[in-house]
């Protein structure tokens, strides 16, 4: 029984856990690669220097600050020398290993409301989007309004928060299925796209574009909005909320890929997610089906540019571009797939390898939100001083935090795409 399995009686044992807590924190303490990452790793080094290096004198306490300074970026994963994917004997994860700490405390102390708010975007929206939009979004930006968040609810009342849309993608798409009509040239093919809550809820321009360029590629686009991916819920620690969200994902998904179908998805953190823990949550062969059909949009762009099939016939030439590489974009090893495509539409891309510290809803918690600016400043400093007013990320909210911090204007990739293929207005 792997102890970072959910579906174990192993991952549930807090004795267990407390030995694997030792071991890692005083092999991470040891290593000190990850001590500018985020704020466990500080908090393990002031611990051991308390105890003398002995991690069995480990505090509840101290180990809380450990696990609540992690924002599940998995930039540390990344850099480890000693993780499974470099087949360590140490078979060290730390992202897991705090997941699971927060997962345990969970189950024993119960999910705070808060956490119960942020991790359950679809009933959040249901009351602000559509005709509740400009009211919510008007209510948002008012301190009388933002200091009833921060007292009752936790919610850091410096944090720039996500707009909501009046008219959702999935609205949207019912209207462009009606009056869609496809070419001379036969379809492609069906293709699934995956369009996440955020996209739904708060950035249907971004769903508009992708429908576009995958259209223009010939393909008949079936977008499923499904329930979110269950991410917020299991980066708080709600594994059972985050299994439900998987399953009935899996549900909505599996025939599609088990029919051979590719899945496309805009938000790499939703791509993760899908990838690696809808298996794990749930064990089953459609949940791998769905894992193995599943790509990220620029990924799936990418590998038609390598078969020959991505189109250049470009409209607009793409300038200089500063490009946030998101961290769950590098937790999926894939490297950076939609740079290509970009530069092939004639962009001068500079990668930006940084956090953001926004990082799902931690950055969004009053006592983290100070925290998180200070570790996104290399990313923000990246994405100013590379002199170029035009920036992308494929990290939605990876976007607000930056343009929270440097009042740049950050941009989906594929947005700029569409307007390089001079769809930019195709999908109003």
């Amino acid at each position: 029984m792997h102890e970072y399995d959910p579906k174990t009686p192993r991952f549930w044992d807090a004795g267990d856990l407390r030995k694997s807590m030792e071991r890692i924190l005083d092999i991470c303490n040891g290593c000190r690669l990850c001590h500018s990452l985020c704020g466990s790793f500080p908090a393990i080094f002031d611990a051991a220097e308390k105890h003398g290096d002995d991690f069995a004198k480990l505090t509840s306490e101290e180990s809380d600050r450990v696990v609540d300074e992690c924002f599940q970026c998995k930039v540390c994963y990344e850099r480890c020398p000693y993780t499974p994917d470099q087949g360590h004997p140490y078979d060290l994860d730390f992202p897991r290993l705090m997941q699971r700490a927060l997962a345990q405390r969970v189950r024993e102390r119960g999910l705070p409301l808060r956490d119960r708010v942020l991790g359950d975007p679809d009933a959040v929206a249901s009351v602000a989007t559509g005709a509740a939009a400009p009211l919510a979004n008007w209510a948002n930006e008012r301190s009388f309004h933002r200091a009833l968040l921060a007292r009752f609810a936790g919610i850091s009342a410096k944090k720039r928060l996500p707009r909501f849309a009046a008219t959702t993608f999935r609205r949207w798409f019912r209207r462009h299925l009606r009056r869609r009509r496809i070419g001379d040239a036969p379809p492609r093919g069906k293709l699934t796209y995956f369009a996440t809550c955020f996209v739904d809820y708060n950035a249907p321009h971004i769903g508009r574009a992708a429908t576009s360029v995958l259209e223009h590629h010939g393909y008949d686009v079936d977008a499923v909005t499904g329930v979110c991916c269950g991410m917020p819920k299991w980066a708080n620690g709600d594994v059972e909320g985050a299994t439900q969200h998987a399953a009935e994902n899996v549900r909505r998904l599996a025939g599609r890929a088990r029919a051979g179908g590719t899945i496309v998805v805009t938000n790499p953190t939703c791509s993760m997610q899908i990838r690696d823990e809808y298996p794990r949550l749930l064990g089953s062969d459609d949940a791998r089906a769905v894992a193995h059909a599943t790509r990220d949009l620029g990924q799936f762009l990418n590998e038609l540019d390598g078969s020959g099939a991505l189109r250049t016939d470009f409209k607009a030439k793409l300038g200089k571009i500063a490009y946030h590489v998101p961290c769950h974009l590098r937790a999926q090893k894939i490297g950076t797939p939609v740079v290509a495509v970009l530069e092939k539409a004639g962009a001068e891309v500079d990668r930006v390898r940084a956090c953001s510290g926004h990082d799902g809803t931690w950055s969004m918690k009053e006592e983290h939100f100070e925290s998180s600016m200070r570790w996104g400043q290399s990313c923000f400093s990246g994405m100013a001083d590379a002199g170029t007013t035009s920036c992308a990320s494929d990290c939605p909210l990876a976007a607000i935090q930056i343009e929270q911090a440097t009042g740049l204007k950050v941009h989906h990739p594929i947005e700029m795409l569409a307007k390089a293929y001079g769809l930019e207005n195709a999908a109003p």
